[in-house]
């Protein structure tokens, strides 16, 4: 109960990765269509405020930072941190330590990539009753792992602490104690790298 408390008190922040190069899909996913009124960013940003996120930080690169900036400058719900990633050969782990380093006074964090835009508010809000200092939490469908994954303070810590920028997230994880939240909603489990499966899902595009 105790580290519920103090996780209360510190509040909950976001971390959206949107530094990828977007090779496969030909056009950064990041300002991808989701509907007549949102790309895929401002979507997981809207669900994200909802929820009740008190800091987002979005990973950048050099090429779609202006565009970004404009977005988040639209945005008045919540803070809004862009970090540009000048290393791009690094792999994901470096953009997740940018993120996470900008929101180190919080609980806990999401780490939401760009190319899912499908987590809803419930879902974030649900994830965070399973969350304590010492795990993270990641939404499961069916026995797959999906996204986004939650950090608690330890993880958090542990990741700002790392040395090596290049290292395997998911080998990163390993060492810490998780907690698997059963979902229905199997779009957790998309990852939308091609046109061809932009259009699986969004006809009208």
């Amino acid at each position: 109960m105790r580290e519920k408390e103090e996780l209360n008190m510190t509040g909950w922040a976001t971390v959206i990765l949107a530094a990828g190069n977007s090779g496969r899909m030909g056009t950064d996913k990041a300002f991808l269509k989701y509907d007549h009124n949102h790309t895929f960013i401002e979507k997981i940003i809207e669900e994200h405020i909802l929820a009740g996120c008190q800091k987002i930080v979005i990973i950048s690169n050099e090429m779609n930072n202006n565009a970004i900036v404009e977005i988040a400058g639209n945005i008045n719900d919540v803070t809004i941190e862009i970090v540009i990633n000048n290393h791009p050969g690094f792999e994901r782990f470096y953009s997740i330590k940018l993120g996470i380093e900008a929101n180190k006074m919080y609980g806990g964090c999401f780490i939401h990539n760009c190319d899912n835009p499908f987590p809803k508010a419930q879902m974030f809000n649900e994830m965070m009753n399973h969350l304590n200092e010492n795990n993270f939490v990641i939404p499961v469908y069916k026995g797959m792992g999906g996204h986004p994954l939650l950090a608690g303070k330890r993880v958090m810590r542990e990741i700002i602490n790392e040395k090596e920028n290049s290292c395997n997230f998911k080998l990163f994880l390993k060492k810490f104690e998780f907690e698997n939240f059963e979902t229905n909603d199997d779009r957790i489990l998309i990852n939308i790298n091609t046109p061809e499966e932009y259009h699986k899902y969004f006809v009208h595009a």
